[in-house]
This record gives C-alpha cells, sequence and structure tokens, in this order.
C-alpha cells in the first residue's frame, strides 16, 4: 500500500499560517471581550460578587489558561516561557488553574 504525500508545499504552509493568525486573532478578541463585559459588570456594581466569581469560573473553564502553564511576568523572555509553556505540554496533569488572585475580601463599589 502506498503513502500518501505528505510533503507540504509554501502555499501551503501559507495558508495554514493565514488560518492559524485569524484563529489567534479571533480567540484574543472573543477573550478581551468576554472578560471585560463582566469585570465592567462588577465594576459598575451591576453583578454581585458571588455573580463575578461564577464569571471568572465560566470564563476559566471556556477559556482556559492563554498559554498553558503560564502566568506571564513583565520581564520574561520569550525562551522563558515556551520553556514553561513546553514543560506543561509535557506534563499536562493538574497545569490548568484560575489565574485570578482573589483577596479575602471583595473590592466591590
Amino acid at each position: 500500500m502506498a503513502k500518501a504525500d505528505t510533503t507540504l508545499t509554501p502555499t501551503d504552509l501559507r495558508q495554514w499560517l493565514n488560518q492559524e493568525v485569524r484563529d489567534v486573532m479571533k480567540a484574543a478578541e472573543l477573550r478581551i471581550k468576554d472578560a471585560t463585559d463582566f469585570v465592567t459588570l462588577y465594576a459598575t456594581g451591576e453583578i454581585s460578587p458571588s455573580e463575578a466569581m461564577r464569571r471568572v469560573e465560566q470564563y476559566d473553564n471556556r477559556w482556559r489558561e492563554p498559554i498553558l502553564g503560564v502566568t506571564t511576568e513583565e520581564n520574561m523572555t520569550n525562551a522563558e516561557i515556551l520553556k514553561l509553556r513546553d514543560n506543561a505540554v509535557s506534563h499536562p496533569e493538574g497545569q490548568f488553574r484560575s489565574r485570578v488572585k482573589r483577596t479575602s475580601k471583595p473590592q466591590h463599589r
């Protein structure tokens, strides 16, 4: 039985890249809108602290981490981020976590 040709052409890779960029940009747009919507509602007193927390959990379940296994710090290098990301992929158990820093008392206006 002959193997299927798996050679990629430059056109194939350009099409893949175009789709990748479209998908990443759309995901960023949707994530930002989703988060902004419930943060604004909470900041303006339109939802309760418990509803805000429910929305954070819903957001975490929907979107997961932007970069699996990484919470970026201001001065992190790309190499450091990629190393953490690669490590998370090779050891996926227990990597997902909410990145919201909780305080002991809700800060609600």
